[in-house]
């Protein structure tokens, strides 16, 4: 496999905070929420063995309609992604992708549509690891006992998602 020769990534302010986003030459590959740049510029170098590189220009479509959804418009954003994860991990969050917009299902419902039934755990520890939150809408996969679950931005940011698409949400787990 060719190693990736560039990864580029970018920042902006959004409804919910600072959002970064980081993209290779397959596709986006990285979402952070709320975190310090260095972080997230860590997090990548790690990931990819290459220093990321800042580049608005690259992203100015997707920040525009990443904008719009932030800001309560309903649409369904596509790009092509390319994340990094295991095989399970990998499917729960091509699971995801099929959940409508302004809909929830819980762990345990997600673990029964990848043929493990005893396996919500297991997917909400996929939720966690979701390297492109908001795209990969892991923020619409709530607690079965009508909590909100986890959420790698955290919880607040997890209800102001939901409250974007108009779910009407749970009570918090604890």
């Amino acid at each position: 496999m060719k190693p990736n020769t560039s990864l580029l990534y970018t920042a902006f302010g959004s409804p919910i905070g600072r959002i970064f986003l980081a993209l290779t030459e397959k596709g986006l590959c990285a979402v952070g929420i709320n975190e310090r740049e260095k972080d997230f510029i860590n997090t990548l170098e790690k990931a990819y063995n290459i220093k990321p590189v800042k580049d608005n220009t690259a992203f100015s479509e997707f920040a525009r309609l990443l904008k719009r959804y932030l800001n309560g418009e309903r649409l369904e954003i596509e790009i092509p992604l390319d994340m990094k994860g295991t095989d399970f991990e990998k499917r729960v969050w091509k699971t995801l992708l099929k959940i409508p917009y302004g809909r929830t299902k819980s762990y345990g419902e997600i673990a029964r549509e990848i043929d493990l039934p005893k396996g919500a755990r297991a997917v909400g520890n996929a939720c966690g690891k979701n390297p492109t939150p908001i795209i990969v809408p892991c923020h619409r996969v709530v607690a079965g006992n009508s909590g909100l679950g986890g959420y790698s931005g955290g919880i607040g940011i997890k209800k102001r998602l939901l409250r974007i698409e108009g779910v009407l949400c749970c009570k918090e787990s604890s």
